[in-house]
């Protein structure tokens, strides 16, 4: 029996779902599913009883499941006290980021950061706004770079405007609008919008994305809803409509001739990227993690 053994465990009985468990470590369903029947094997006892369609804790799952997490968290304070004498500070952060945002800003700050707390252990998830603003209200991360949508009732959490991206067009080169230098909501009235929208969520997602067209004064009146980027430069670029993406989210070299980006005029057509944070958390890794962001 090993740590990651136990902290896989942890992670299924918290989600009951073996494909978002192994999305924590980034690694395959498969490895987790293996991890776990080799921990139940040396157990001899059965923590899950699973089928193609659901997963529960066995009544041993259950009783195991308070060990295990006991075990994890002295086990990870053991060896910060064993080490900490002589590498100095050391910690561990959990960084969530909104899927398909990417940043060179962001990589250059965390490369600094690592740099100065070699020692600080890093856990990065990437997963959509409404996860991330959940785990982080659970406790499951400690600081996330996220789409700000509506979090004025969330009075615990503070955040930081990171960055601001602008919206673009998104159309097929064979589209009568691609050769424009630039573009409003208005002049796309008439079009077939594929649009990101992940499931509901308490953080206004959907809504945030379609004040942007009432305050052009229209509704698409046919939209449909993916949940991440690239899936929606396959579609345009198979001709089966038009996007607004963030600047920020565009894999342009997969699409190289397939698609053309255009800019949506407006300094009020920009998404906000904020760094967001539970106020309560005393994580001091997060405090210095947060001083020179």
């Amino acid at each position: 029996m090993h740590i990651r053994q136990l902290e896989y465990f942890i992670a299924v009985a918290e989600t009951l779902n073996f494909t978002k468990a192994s999305q924590r470590f980034f690694i395959s369903q498969t490895a987790v599913t293996q991890q776990i029947k080799a921990l139940e094997k040396e157990m001899n006892v059965m923590l899950f009883l699973r089928n193609k369609r659901h997963v529960e804790l066995t009544p041993a799952g259950k009783a195991f499941l308070t060990d295990a997490k006991e075990v994890v968290r002295h086990l990870t304070i053991a060896i910060a006290k064993s080490t900490s004498v002589s590498t100095g500070f050391i910690g561990t952060l959990k960084i969530g980021i909104v899927k398909d945002y990417m940043d060179v800003d962001l990589v250059d700050y965390i490369k600094l950061f690592y740099k100065e707390y070699p020692n600080i252990s890093f856990t990065f998830v990437r997963n959509n706004v409404g996860y991330l603003y959940d785990s982080l209200l659970n406790g499951n991360l400690d600081i996330v770079f996220n789409v700000k949508f509506n979090l004025e009732k969330y009075s615990q959490i503070q955040y930081r405007t990171f960055k601001k991206a602008p919206l673009l067009a998104i159309l097929p080169p064979s589209h009568p609008l691609a050769h424009k230098i630039s573009l409003t909501r208005s002049d796309l009235k008439e079009e077939a919008f594929i649009l990101i929208g992940t499931e509901e969520n308490n953080f206004g997602e959907k809504d945030s994305i379609l004040k942007g067209f009432l305050e052009s004064g229209y509704l698409p009146n046919n939209r449909q809803y993916v949940e991440d980027v690239e899936t929606i430069l396959i579609m345009v670029a198979s001709n089966m409509g038009i996007a607004l993406v963030p600047s920020y989210a565009l894999p342009l070299q997969n699409f190289a001739g397939r698609i053309i980006s255009v800019p949506i005029l407006g300094d009020e057509e920009r998404v906000e990227i904020i760094s967001a944070w539970d106020k309560s958390n005393n994580n001091p890794s997060l405090t210095k993690f947060l001083a020179n962001l």
